[in-house]
């Protein structure tokens, strides 16, 4: 007997280990379906990864972009401001000019008024040596048909 009670202590002992066996396969299986659901999960978080990377990267770009143009604007900005200083020296001489031609214009309207008067002077010395010419002229026609007329008629 001693033989059956270690035969049946050790198919109790074996139908322990595969109830053990199978409470451990049981729990590989839910092991494996777990890896797989987290497997699943790892490839839904490396898609959203690469969509959230590509976003990135084009913000990046994007920023990169904003940051030239940025300063493309500075440059720009300063070149202004480097012609407004250069137009307000420029317009501030150009007034210094005008007041320059100004003056210089006020004196050359002067002599023109006075060159105007002596040329209207010269003009007038030969017409007023013709005017007195044609009164000596006139004079001695009038004298020589007088003197004429008076010696027609007896007067000597």
């Amino acid at each position: 007997m001693a033989n059956e009670e270690m035969i049946v202590s050790m198919q109790e002992q074996i139908t322990k280990l595969e109830a053990k066996v199978d409470g451990v396969e049981h729990q590989i299986t839910g092991l494996q379906e777990h890896f797989d659901d987290l497997q699943h999960q790892l490839n839904e978080f490396d898609k959203t990864l690469s969509v959230h990377t590509d976003r990135i990267d084009g913000a990046l770009r994007r920023i990169d972009e904003q940051a030239k143009l940025t300063e493309t604007v500075h440059k720009l900005a300063s070149s202004i401001d480097v012609l407004v200083t250069k137009y307000e020296i420029t317009d501030k001489k150009i007034d210094e000019n005008n007041q320059k031609i100004d003056r210089l214009t006020e004196g050359t309207n002067k002599k023109i008024d006075k060159l105007t008067t002596d040329v209207d002077e010269i003009k007038q010395k030969p017409a007023k040596k013709w005017d007195d010419t044609i009164k000596v002229v006139i004079s001695v026609v009038v004298t020589a048909v007088v003197t004429f007329i008076l010696v027609r008629l007896g007067l000597k």
